[in-house]
């Protein structure tokens, strides 16, 4: 259970930060808040580190 979570956390990341150049790409950065998806990202990935770190 604690490994799939860990995984979620990284597709998570990787899934916002997908998002987000989509975002930025189509309506721009800040008019498109791709900025929240940069922060999700950021957010996502560190727990996934914290995560795999605490096994």
């Amino acid at each position: 259970m604690q490994q799939l979570l860990s995984k979620t956390w990284l597709w998570l990341a990787v899934l916002a930060l997908l998002v987000s150049a989509y975002v930025s790409l189509t309506d721009g950065f800040i008019f498109g808040k791709a900025y929240m998806f940069l922060l999700i990202s950021g957010v996502s990935f560190f727990l996934f580190k914290f995560k795999s770190k605490s096994k």
